[in-house]
């Protein structure tokens, strides 16, 4: 291990504290080792209540189930044999203890000359009383420690809490701690060529080594969760605030190796590393605590990462510690949770191409192509998009951008890329970067109230350092790109999309007022603690600046692209939609929808304006059972689905959907139906159900055969291969007669999903339908399908005539394979072509599924709306015949096949030969049982030579002879 330190530093501290360590930690672990070997551990003591909130009278207590000798503390540090022994009194709040560490300075005197001086803190309110205890008996080794934090009911805080409790030498003494300016800045003083005084301070310094022990507690709701963490200080300049953001760690040495608690409240748990954040550069300059936290909630919808975040007021052994933000951290535990790459495929760099995690070199070789180079050079978009996900970095930049965060990309841009064997592009294991939204501290008017007018551009473009944060190889990529045409104009129509959407001024303005709300009840508590700002009505002034922000930055951000790019004139468009529910329109990079949520555009009619010399892209997405017709642009009628024009001032666009024609013919009528509702079972593995619709006087089935072995008592839990029910309700092929005249709804309608895997060594996934034809030609199927993601890509049809085991056959069918869409469409069989189907009581189709997901654990197709059409049948009947009859082949003459048509009057062993005229047998064509009825087999005369062939019938009581020709 290496470590790096200022030259100031005092070799000899240094040295003395890396011995320390080193002796305490190997003490530690042959203590522990001993201990282990030899001694039981007893149990921990109990609280008779749980922490959290409680009365000023409320009694607490301890208790142990074996008696055993309880010692405890009420300052934080974790007890131990000479701590004070638990008398059986009952604490109340009033036995909470105020240590005053809220008056120990955390930043040197010389941070006033940077305006981020330790002011003493004026906070009045109550101290928690901390309670760590610990059981000791003889024989055994001592029990872990129980930490619980109780807080007055009578004050509670609108925000939930977060009680951090540690001993209080871990945080603030001089050799040890870690949240004061310490023995290194005792040592070495401020370092006045680094505005922050970095590394000279306890705080600024990193490694496990400065990783301390501490209890975390999160407070809310009435419930509490608690458990041992490490922590450490976080962040770069910022250490050195008053107030420090914690990073924090779950570690299996301290009891959990992950935050099992939901810590974000969106059903996410597992955590490895999380961030108490202390705002960054929004605790002291121009302060609201909550500016990263906004503009991150604001893009949060777009493609590259951002962190989530919540508000807690926080508790540091028992005193009131201000507001700070829970947030993600972003290492390679966060990829691996959100992505599935692991670390050894994982470049994970930062600001210049300085790698985290990884490597740098290939990174390093683009931004060196780069500088000898221009891009279009290199292969223009094409060398872009094979290096980087471009919608990904293309939202990235233009949040940046209308943020203004000047502290950045030289400094705060993180990036990673899946460094293992690439996969197609698109999978996030293409090879290709992608990047990570953190620390906006300096953006949204940080520095001056009319922050709305900077101009960013002349931060990014320009080819020399002007400030910390624009080393020209942090620019190098931004610069190069836009030197491409259409990059360019890609980059300009997404930032006019996001202005037009989420950065549209009234929702911007809304999100602020949103924050400004949530923070306000906690904000003079944290004034009053820390005095940043001076005042609450200061606070609120500056929530107004960034309203004024919002309101103001969109036009002073397209008249700086007009002027860099020379990209014309404000042009004002006008969309209109008057079927939203026929299709959508996507513009660019919108995709409009009925709400205005995420990345999309209101619903039409929607106003939105673009530059005209900027070519606009637009597409018309019609929605499952229904098709484009046309747009209307200012009066021209344009009929293809995508279109890109250059925007006119007030230009009025309007598009025009119409519904598919119902693809059966009227001449045809409904014989079954299966129409999925809540009378199927939820949870549960499906094997047969009955169409819920029948005209025959016949009942037809749906039967399930998996391709793992189920039984009808298996659960949801146990999915892979099922069939079950689905709410995904479509009126796509959707039969009111089918469902006595009901309009569609589909608040009733749910639907059938098979899963993968369809394909094992156990079998094939097969849907059979059971579809009695008696009386009825003509047979269609027909239904409304799609399939996930992973879900299998086609399905596979083949029928049977027969009336024992099926013979299943494929022969005479149009198209026995579809491939299975995203989105529902209708999925038409015909069968009229197959002699066999008529009027047959035996009719089975089979549905199967090929792919290659078919043997993955992931992934479904989803079925709904199944029906079957049918007209009456206008045919001989099997009754009608006779005798066993050959009847003449169609086409006669032929050149490459013929239909040999018969028919057979009681059930019978049929075999049907064809000869040469000389009488040698060419080929069988089949030797099988036959029910009563009419049959026709396809006869292929490929390889043959052209003559006279003999067709010859023979049943159990008959033989027939056909002549038929074949000529070339």
């Amino acid at each position: 291990m290496r470590f790096t330190f200022h030259k100031q530093f005092s070799l000899n501290y240094i040295a003395t504290l890396i011995q320390v360590t080193c002796i305490l930690f190997q003490l530690s672990v042959i203590q522990l080792l001993a201990q282990s070997a030899s001694t039981p551990k007893i149990s921990p003591p109990v609280f008779s209540s749980n922490a959290g909130y409680v009365s000023a009278d409320f009694l607490i207590e301890l208790s142990h189930p074996e008696n055993a000798t309880i010692r405890y503390t009420l300052d934080g540090q974790d007890p131990d044999e000479q701590s004070a022994i638990y008398n059986h009194q009952p604490f109340t709040l009033k036995n909470g203890v105020d240590n005053k560490l809220r008056f120990i300075q955390t930043t040197p005197p010389e941070g006033e000359l940077n305006g981020f001086d330790w002011i003493s803190p004026g906070y009045q309110g109550d101290v928690a009383l901390i309670v760590r205890a610990k059981a000791f008996q003889d024989g055994f080794e001592p029990s872990e420690t129980v930490t619980a934090t109780f807080l007055n009911s009578e004050k509670p805080h609108d925000f939930p809490v977060i009680s951090i409790v540690t001993d209080a030498k871990h945080l603030f003494s001089d050799a040890t701690g870690i949240y004061v300016p310490g023995d290194v800045y005792n040592e070495s003083g401020w370092n006045y060529d680094d505005f922050w005084g970095r590394p000279n301070a306890n705080y600024h310094q990193r490694g496990i080594e400065w990783e301390r022990p501490a209890s975390i507690e999160l407070i809310e709701n009435g419930t509490v969760h608690q458990q041992n963490i490490g922590i450490r200080i976080h962040g770069g300049g910022s250490r050195v605030l008053p107030q420090k953001s914690f990073r924090l760690y779950s570690r299996s040495d301290y009891g959990e190796s992950r935050f099992r608690y939901d810590m974000f409240q969106d059903g996410e748990t597992g955590y490895n590393r999380l961030i108490l954040r202390n705002s960054g550069q929004d605790f002291y300059q121009r302060p609201t605590m909550f500016i990263d936290a906004l503009s991150q909630a604001l893009v949060s919808s777009l493609s590259f990462d951002t962190q989530k975040f919540r508000a807690f007021a926080v508790y540091v052994n028992g005193e009131y510690w201000g507001i700070k933000n829970l947030r993600e951290r972003y290492d390679q535990h966060y990829i691996r949770r959100n992505y599935g790459i692991d670390e050894h495929d994982l470049d994970l760099l930062t600001n210049r191409g300085n790698a985290k995690i990884g490597s740098d070199v290939h990174y390093n070789a683009i931004l060196d192509s780069l500088e000898t180079r221009n891009v279009n050079e290199l292969g223009g978009m094409e060398f872009i998009e094979r290096h980087i996900d471009v919608r990904n970095f293309t939202e990235y930049l233009a949040s940046q951008i209308y943020f203004s965060n000047i502290d950045w990309p030289g400094n705060n841009n993180d990036y990673w890329r899946f460094s293992g064997t690439p996969e197609s592009r698109g999978s996030y294991k293409d090879g290709r970067y992608r990047w990570m939204m953190y620390d906006m501290d300096y953006g949204f008017s940080y520095f001056s109230r009319t922050g709305y007018r900077n101009n960013l551009f002349e931060h990014l473009l320009t080819p020399e350092q002007t400030r910390w944060s624009n080393h020209p190889r942090s620019t190098l990529l931004i610069r190069s790109f836009l030197e491409n045409r259409d990059f360019r104009d890609y980059y300009i129509n997404l930032q006019l999309d996001l202005l037009n959407t989420l950065f549209k001024a009234e929702r911007v303005e809304r999100k602020v007022e949103e924050f400004r709300e949530m923070y306000r009840s906690e904000i003079s508590n944290h004034i009053d603690r820390w005095g940043y700002p001076a005042a609450t009505d200061i606070w609120e002034s500056l929530v107004d600046d960034r309203v004024e922000f919002a309101r103001q930055r969109p036009s002073y951000l397209r008249q700086q692209i007009i002027q860099l790019f020379n990209a014309g004139t404000l042009a004002t468009i006008l969309i209109r939609n008057p079927d939203t529910y026929r299709g959508t329109v996507e513009l660019n990079t919108i995709r409009f929808s009925e709400s205005s949520t995420g990345a999309y555009g209101d619903a039409a009619p929607w106003e939105g304006i673009y530059l005209s010399d900027i070519p606009i892209e637009l597409a018309a997405v019609a929605k499952p059972g229904y098709q484009f017709d046309k747009w209307e642009i200012d009066g021209e009628i344009l009929y293809h689905q995508k279109v890109n024009i250059n925007p006119r001032q007030a230009m009025e666009i309007e598009v025009h959907f119409s519904e598919i024609p119902d693809p059966i013919d009227e001449h045809l009528e409904l014989l079954y139906f299966w129409y999925f509702d809540d009378t199927l079972p939820n949870d549960t593995p499906l094997f047969n159900i009955q169409s819920s619709y029948s005209s025959t006087g016949y009942t037809a089935m749906l039967n399930y055969r998996p391709a793992v072995e189920y039984t009808s008592s298996s659960s949801a839990q146990e999915a892979a291969g099922m069939m079950d029910r689905v709410n995904d309700p479509i009126h796509l092929n959707y039969r009111p007669e089918g469902n006595s005249g009901q309009d569609y709804s589909p608040d009733q309608m749910r639907g059938i999903r098979v899963r993968n895997p369809s394909l094992t060594d156990y079998g094939h996934a097969a849907i059979i339908l059971e579809i009695p034809t008696a009386e009825f030609q003509d047979i269609i199927l027909i239904k409304a399908a799609r399939r996930t993601i992973y879900g299998q890509e086609k399905m596979v049809y083949s029928y049977s005539t027969s009336s024992g085991e099926p013979e299943w056959k494929q022969d005479g069918l149009i198209n026995n394979t579809f491939d299975t869409g995203l989105d529902y469409d209708f999925y038409l069989v015909d069968f009229t072509g197959i002699t066999g189907h008529l009027h047959n009581p035996y009719f089975r189709i089979k549905i199967t599924f090929d792919g290659d997901n078919v043997s993955g654990f992931d992934g479904n197709t989803r079925f709904n709306n199944i029906a079957v059409f049918g007209s009456p049948y206008t045919g001989p009947r099997i009754e009608d015949i006779k005798e066993s009859r050959l009847k003449p082949n169609f086409p006669n003459p032929f050149t490459d096949i013929t239909t040999i048509t018969y028919e057979v009057p009681v059930q019978s062993q049929v075999k049907i030969d064809v000869f040469s005229l000389e009488g040698r047998r060419i080929l069988t064509l089949i030797d099988s049982d036959h029910l009563p009825g009419f049959y026709s087999i396809p006869f292929s005369g490929r390889g043959l030579a052209a003559g006279v062939y003999l067709v010859r019938l023979q049943t159990s009581d008959s033989t027939h002879y056909q002549k038929i020709l074949l000529v070339r």
